[in-house]
C-alpha cells in the first residue's frame, strides 16, 4: 500500500486566495451572486424612476415610499457581502490551516497531524482535488478544502504526481 508524506507549514500558502479561487469557479452556480445582480439591478431602476418622479413634480411621500424599498435593497445587498466575509473569516481561521501539520495520504484517505491532534478524512468525503501555484485543494465541499502547500512538495512533479494519485483514490472510493 502506498502511503504520501508531507510536512506543511503553511507559511506562504494564501488561505483568501484559495477561497477567491473556489468562489471564481463557483460563480455561474450561486444563486447570491445571481440574487445580488438582481437586486442592484432593481436598485438602479428604482433610484432612476424615483429621480423621475422628482423631475416629474410628485410629491416627497411618493418619492420616499420608492426610497424605503432603495434602503432595503441596499441592507439586503449589504447583508448578503457581510456572510460571505463570515463565511471566509472561519474558513480561513481554521485550526486545521495553520500550524505545523504532516500529512499522510494513502489508499485509505488523508490524515492529517498536527497540533490540536489528528483527523483521518477517507477519500469518499473529498469532491475533487485541483492544483494551484500555492499547492493542492482536497475539496471537501465547493468551498471547503484541505490545503496541501506546494513548498510541502519537493519538486513540482512531486506535487503533479500527487495530484493524480490523489485524482485515482477519490475515484476508486466513488
Amino acid at each position: 500500500m502506498q502511503t504520501l508524506t508531507f510536512m506543511a507549514k503553511f507559511e506562504k500558502f494564501d488561505h483568501n486566495e484559495a477561497y477567491s479561487l473556489l468562489r471564481r469557479r463557483l460563480k455561474d452556480s450561486l444563486p447570491n451572486r445571481n440574487a445580488r445582480f438582481t437586486v442592484g439591478l432593481v436598485a438602479t431602476c428604482l433610484f432612476i424612476v424615483a429621480g423621475a418622479l422628482l423631475l416629474a413634480g410628485f410629491e416627497i411621500p411618493t418619492v420616499s415610499g420608492t426610497g424605503i424599498v432603495i434602503c432595503a435593497v441596499i441592507a439586503f445587498a449589504v447583508i448578503t457581502k457581510n456572510e460571505e466575509k463570515q463565511i471566509s473569516n472561519a474558513l480561513n481561521t481554521a485550526s486545521t490551516r495553520f500550524g505545523e501539520k504532516t500529512f499522510e495520504l494513502s489508499s485509505e484517505g488523508v490524515k492529517m497531524t498536527g497540533d490540536h491532534g489528528f483527523s483521518l478524512t477517507y477519500w469518499s468525503a473529498i469532491r475533487d482535488v485541483i492544483s494551484t501555484p500555492q499547492g493542492l485543494l482536497l475539496l471537501l465541499s465547493p468551498l471547503d478544502y484541505i490545503p496541501l502547500p506546494a513548498d510541502s512538495f519537493a519538486s513540482a512533479e512531486e506535487q503533479e504526481a500527487t495530484l493524480h494519485q490523489t485524482k485515482t483514490w477519490i475515484k476508486s472510493a466513488t
